[in-house]
């Protein structure tokens, strides 16, 4: 079952890093570097805001109400623990996921691999975007401004 909601999907997004192994080289590091940057957001307000998921190990924002994302905007995030590095890409497709040479990819709209120490005020700015672009008649949220 699905999350029905912003703040199930949230829940379920926590649950879902839990299940990555402890005993291993990276996802032991990938763990709490995922689990500190959704805890970040989750304090700043942006639970009921946006809905969180995943595909594969890539954290996904989106502002539907429900699950399954096909040409909608989203944002999406994949955690480099190795490097320290976040790809944090603005998209209306999955297809900037698959390979290159893959006739169903697509090139994001923008994206940029940054320190993951930088990665929250980047990955804010990705959400205005979004925010904006999906909700064009609504206010930029307060949980939305600058950090």
């Amino acid at each position: 079952m699905w999350p029905k909601d912003n703040p199930e999907s949230w829940k379920s997004i926590h649950e879902f890093v839990a299940e990555f192994p402890d005993d291993h080289a990276y996802w032991s590091k990938w763990k709490p570097i995922v689990r500190d940057f959704v805890s970040v957001l989750e304090v700043r307000g942006l639970v009921e805001l946006f809905r969180i998921g995943q595909s594969m190990h890539t954290i996904i924002f989106s502002t539907l109400e429900h699950h399954r994302l096909g040409s909608e905007p989203r944002v999406t995030l994949e955690f480099n623990p190795t490097e320290q590095m976040v790809w944090i890409a603005y998209s209306r497709s999955p297809g900037h996921l698959l390979p290159a040479d893959d006739p169903l990819y697509r090139e994001p709209m923008s994206q940029e691999t940054v320190p993951i120490s930088d990665a929250v005020p980047i990955t804010l700015g990705y959400l205005r975007r979004l925010w904006s672009e999906t909700k064009p008649n609504l206010p930029i949220p307060d949980a939305l401004k600058a950090a």
